[in-house]
């Protein structure tokens, strides 16, 4: 089931081209792709942001105990981010905006696809809205880290206790840009992986788990040629999941469509239609 640190109760919009429009409608599915590979180059350079804010903390804090919690969390950080992969699909909380049409749907040639709030509700993955921060605000940050290592000050030296806060750590970076992209006012669904069978042998350990108990193992991601590089993502379907089936009918509240041709647009509806993807 979904994990909701945002929980929305209005329509999320994605926008998309032609093609990425039926995938989804066609196969009732959509892809999460790696992070490292976003529109801002600077997305996971938060780490190192992050990591150099709780410098500054350890060197001004006078509390031993503070510096201490604030030191592991540093540690830990740094050791699951070299194992951690995270995979994103971006929506917005606004719908036929310029920009946006511009951006992601090939120049308004795409689409907008609307989803219900509930669409996502049986997926495994992490909800979140992105904040947007300026650049010379970052310390802003400081705040929010003192907040999430908090409960670590003055508790002894114990790897699970440290699992929350550094997970915390890494949703905040997962959800912070650069206040340029604000007007995206962007949701977005993260699903990590803490291991690829391929790299780390034979795994098989769980990294997620269904709304009937049913657990995820670990598996590698799959790759999409995107302005000649390899994008790691993963597929991942959407809707109510019953009776170990997905079932997309009436995720999808509306959409908006670009300039397309009527045989075109006749394809996706019927892709639709035969997906029972109620618009």
């Amino acid at each position: 089931m979904a994990y909701y640190e945002y929980r929305p109760s209005s329509t999320l919009f994605h926008y998309c081209s032609a093609a990425g429009f039926e995938g989804i409608t066609a196969n009732g599915s959509i892809w999460l792709s790696d992070l490292q590979f976003a529109n801002d180059p600077r997305e996971l350079q938060l780490v190192q942001i992050v990591d150099r804010v709780m410098m500054e903390l350890i060197r001004e804090e006078k509390s031993s105990e503070v510096r201490t919690a604030y030191a592991r969390m540093k540690v830990q950080l740094k050791t699951l981010r070299e194992r951690l992969w995270m995979y994103s699909f971006s929506l917005s909380l606004k719908d036929d905006r310029l920009p946006m049409w511009q951006e992601y749907t090939d120049r308004g040639r795409g689409f907008c696809i609307g989803f219900r709030p509930t669409a996502f509700d049986d997926m495994s993955l992490r909800v979140q809205r992105v904040r947007y921060v300026k650049p010379e605000r970052l310390s802003t940050l400081h705040a929010a880290i003192a907040e999430i290592a908090a409960p670590l000050v003055g508790r002894k030296d114990d790897f699970i206790e440290l699992i929350g806060p550094v997970t915390a750590l890494l949703s905040l970076v997962t959800a912070t840009k650069d206040d340029t992209w604000g007007h995206e006012d962007e949701v977005r669904l993260i699903f990590s992986s803490m291991s690829r069978p391929s790299l780390d042998g034979k795994v098989n350990i769980p990294v997620a788990m269904l709304r009937d108990g049913t657990e995820i193992s670990a598996k590698d991601p799959l790759f999409r040629i995107r302005n000649d590089i390899q994008v790691p993502y993963f597929n991942m379907k959407f809707g109510r999941y019953r009776s170990e089936q997905w079932h997309p009918s009436g995720a999808i509240a509306s959409v908006l469509i670009g300039p397309t041709t009527l045989d075109q647009l006749t394809m996706f509806l019927t892709n639709c239609a035969q997906r029972d993807i109620g618009m």
